[in-house]
């Protein structure tokens, strides 16, 4: 039988995208809180998309309580505007900001003529740049530049610097945790390889982001231990639908962490097997008066600066012996190849399934499950060589609608890694 899937009857909208990239509602989230904390281009953005505190602040299942509001949103105005400084103190020449969010930085920037790069979900881009350009003077949008990618193919984001001259300091705030640690190691080995051509450094507040949540948290309420840090992840869980694995990997402890001294030095072992030199950055040193301490007692902003003191930025460069190169070059482009027999749709994947493929798959599946019987999906791997966690949400999507599941065949060592590591393999069957 003839290929069923024909792109140009594939239409891949902003809703197709939403449901296979949910991790980008936090940044809806993150956005209302930084306006909330006083900063304008935030609020001025927030208001022209029409957030409100309901639709970016609850779930279904979880509403924000006044204490975890305001703890978050001085952990957000902590890490943005003390990144901010340090990403200037860098005297690096361009920004690179993955991921971007709802980019109210593209503005602040813009205004300083300093070099903006803003990456992030196809779904934030497409609803994000028209805002963005709109609110930026004819002078400064050549300052800006605002591109759709996934972090983890070294392919997009070298597409998204193109012409882009000079050192760099890349920024990733509210990113690593979301990473299964197959993508954080991708993510990694990508950002190593754009350092490595045009020189610069990362720095990131994420590995010490439940840190920093808890001791502000803690702060805030009198020397207590406070649940704020659990509640505020379970909203972003929820949110973001981070699939099996919860928030967490290999750099960013999960929720419920006993021993933050020994996630810090394992985390700094991650990166340092990779190339990277990594300084800690306490808050403290970089840190400015923030907009949210009018809401607070004065025995409570003493309390936030000396808990400063203990958590961290990080700010990492290559090390002197660093490899040139250790990832790999341009694969396949993503194919589908589909039929169907029997109520079986049969799936012949090839490529990379991924950030920005993964609504490609969905939209074919919502069209051919709307127009035929499906009983079973099975995927032949034997050309898939790569699957993010958008992939598998497709998967688990395409899994809970048919009666007897998705089975995977032929599949790579790194794709059984993957599924395997986000517990997928409980999910789905695999052979071989």
């Amino acid at each position: 039988m003839d290929n069923l899937f024909r792109q140009n009857e594939i239409s891949v909208n902003l809703d197709v995208m939403e449901r296979a990239n949910p991790i980008f509602n936090t940044a809806k989230t993150t956005l209302f809180l930084l306006g909330s904390s006083g900063n304008e281009d935030a609020k001025l953005l927030a208001s022209k998309l029409g957030f409100t505190f309901d639709s970016t602040q609850n779930s279904n299942n979880n509403n924000t309580t006044h204490d975890t509001f305001i703890t978050t949103m001085i952990v957000l105005e902590t890490r943005y505007r003390t990144m901010n400084i340090l990403a200037e103190k860098s005297g690096c020449d361009v920004d690179v900001d993955i991921p971007c969010g709802y980019a109210s930085r593209a503005l602040s920037h813009a205004r300083k003529g300093k070099r903006f790069v803003g990456l992030d979900l196809p779904a934030v881009i497409q609803d994000i740049e028209p805002q963005i350009m709109s609110l930026v003077d004819e002078g400064g949008r050549e300052f800006v530049r605002l591109s759709a990618v996934d972090a983890t193919n070294y392919e997009s984001l070298e597409r998204s610097l193109d012409g882009i001259n000079g050192t760099l300091c890349v920024i990733t705030e509210g990113l690593l945790m979301y990473f299964t640690d197959s993508e954080l190691t991708a993510l990694t080995e990508n950002i190593r390889k754009i350092l490595s051509g045009h020189g610069g450094c990362w720095i990131t507040s994420d590995p010490e982001l439940l840190l920093t949540h808890s001791l502000i948290s803690k702060a805030l309420a009198g020397g207590k231990s406070s649940d704020s840090a659990s509640k505020m992840a379970s909203i972003f869980e929820e949110k973001s639908d981070t699939l099996a694995g919860g928030l967490g990997n290999s750099v960013c402890p999960r929720i419920g962490c006993k021993d933050f001294e020994e996630a810090t030095r394992d985390g700094i072992k991650f990166f340092e097997s990779h190339g990277f030199n990594v300084e800690r950055l306490t808050f403290a040193g970089s840190m400015p008066e923030l907009n949210a301490y009018s809401l607070l007692k004065p025995e409570q902003v003493s309390a936030v600066k000396e808990a400063m003191t203990h958590a961290a930025c990080w700010k990492m460069t290559l090390t002197d012996n660093a490899e040139a190169s250790r990832t790999s070059s341009a694969g396949k482009n993503f194919g589908i190849h589909a039929k169907i027999t029997g109520g079986v749709l049969s799936l012949s994947l090839s490529g990379r399934l991924d950030t920005i493929t993964a609504p490609e798959l969905l939209a074919f599946w919502e069209k051919i499950n709307a127009e035929h019987k499906i009983n079973s999906v099975k995927v032949d791997c034997a050309s898939l060589e790569y699957i993010s966690s958008a992939g598998l949400r497709v998967l688990l999507i395409m899994h809970k609608g048919v009666g007897e599941g998705v089975e995977l065949s032929a599949a790579n060592k790194t794709v059984r890694d993957i599924v395997s590591q986000t517990g997928f393999d409980s999910l789905l069957k695999i052979s071989e």
